[in-house]
């Protein structure tokens, strides 16, 4: 493994634990039902972003006019998963935000 790849794994990784502790913050410092509700829209959101980012990957490999190597793909999937975990952190940010100057 190249040290490259080890440096966006462990950067993933580091945005992966922040993202999910403040989704815990979110569901614990706010009613069960609200902070429940942030957390599954910010999930749509994170999921529809990465299976996009997954399908868009999928036809950019089965084309046959475009060469990808392995090491490009798997940097292509690394960049859909992290833009996911950014999506998610996001969308908890602003879907929590909205609802504290909603009250």
């Amino acid at each position: 493994m190249n040290l490259d790849v080890s440096v966006v794994v462990i950067t993933i990784a580091y945005f992966i634990i922040l993202v999910f502790t403040y989704a815990v913050t979110v569901l614990r410092s706010s009613e069960d039902v609200k902070g429940q509700e942030i957390i599954n829209k910010a999930f749509d959101h994170a999921y529809i972003i990465l299976i996009a980012g997954l399908v868009i990957v999928y036809f950019l490999v089965i084309f046959p006019h475009i060469p990808i190597d392995s090491q490009t793909t798997s940097y292509l999937l690394l960049a859909s998963k992290f833009i996911s975990v950014l999506t998610l952190g996001g969308s908890l940010f602003v879907l929590n935000r909205k609802r504290r100057y909603k009250h």
